[in-house]
């Protein structure tokens, strides 16, 4: 290997990178799961050779390729937030390439849900299934129709939010990502859980982070706000419609209120069971700044068998709502 670095030490161009990690990385089996763990392993161990050698060839080198397998690893290995993490470098690299074209290359059109380019199936499909279920979920609750095909709306979704291509906003959609990617196995994980400890924190903690993605969402449909009190008392009613609020309600002693004197997601679950006449939308919007604010203070509250799944159907809807008025 150190010949072959010692040829390439200051060159960027990919062909012969991806050369050189055809001939010494591990790659990964089109037909089954076979040593996720080692074949990871092995990436980083080249990887970090590379940058040992030369921190500047390093730096130069092409390195999307290793990287988009390193995303597909992990993605049989479940490790979503390490799958999007890896797949979200791979096409910074590939538009470190070729700015004008990057999103022609297999990892924008994975991002996308429009291609698996014959290689990463496995990974495909476990970020296509959440998503296709979760878009119908919300065509069912909100009687909103997105046209039928998920991963044309999901691709729609990607390249609304990333129209200006910054850090910003590329890491809300990568992060949305992950976080829908998750929901499949933690929805299994909350049934078997038992209520306390550590269950109650991973759970949570995902729910947290829906309820951020939540925010920063209300951030880019309404930037000119301070905070995400301001999207509720001044723009959600005018852009949802006036039936946004149920009738002759307060925003502040029927939502910030209540919202505020929640400290426990017994709370959260009582406002919803004693509000059985709010609609379905109203109830996620409150339902998802309540989490960002009970969640950011204490994770340590248990979560009752059935409110993991109804919670994050809340939270998506919310999110999904915001997403669909920036989209259209």
């Amino acid at each position: 290997m150190q010949k072959q670095l010692e040829a390439l030490k200051g060159i960027s161009d990919p062909e012969k990178w991806d050369k050189f990690f055809e001939k010494f990385a591990p790659g990964n089996s089109l037909t089954l799961k076979d040593q996720s763990y080692a074949r990871y392993i092995g990436y980083l161990d080249i990887l970090n050779k590379i940058r040992k050698f030369d921190i500047d060839t390093y730096n130069l080198a092409h390195k999307g390729t290793p990287y988009y397998l390193m995303a597909w690893i992990q993605g049989d290995m479940w490790n979503f937030h390490k799958a999007m993490l890896f797949l979200s470098m791979a096409i910074e690299e590939d538009r470190r390439k070729d700015k004008e074209n990057f999103k022609n290359n297999p990892a924008y059109k994975l991002l996308t849900l429009q291609s698996d380019s014959g290689t990463v199936t496995r990974l495909y499909e476990k970020l296509k299934e959440p998503v296709e279920e979760l878009l119908k979920r919300f065509e069912n609750n909100t009687d909103i129709s997105l046209g039928g095909v998920y991963v044309d709306y999901w691709k729609n979704i990607v390249e609304k939010t990333t129209t200006t291509w910054n850090d910003k906003n590329v890491s809300l959609i990568i992060t949305l990502a992950y976080w829908l990617s998750q929901y499949t196995e933690y929805s299994v994980i909350s049934r078997l859980c038992i209520n306390t400890g550590s269950s109650a924190n991973l759970l949570q903690s995902h729910l947290r982070e829906g309820s951020l993605i939540f925010e920063s969402f209300c951030r880019v449909l309404f930037p000119d706000i301070n905070n995400i009190g301001d999207a509720f008392n001044n723009k959600m009613t005018r852009t949802f419609g006036e039936d946004f609020l149920p009738k002759d309600a307060n925003i502040q002693t029927d939502f910030f209120d209540k919202t505020n004197n929640a400290s426990s997601m017994k709370d959260i679950a009582k406002f919803v069971s004693g509000n059985p006449n709010t609609s379905g939308m109203v109830t996620s919007f409150w339902v998802s700044y309540a989490l960002r604010n009970l969640t950011s203070h204490d994770i340590t509250d248990g979560i009752d068998d059935d409110e993991y799944t109804k919670y994050f159907n809340f939270l998506s809807t919310a999110i999904f709502r915001l997403i669909y008025e920036i989209v259209k």
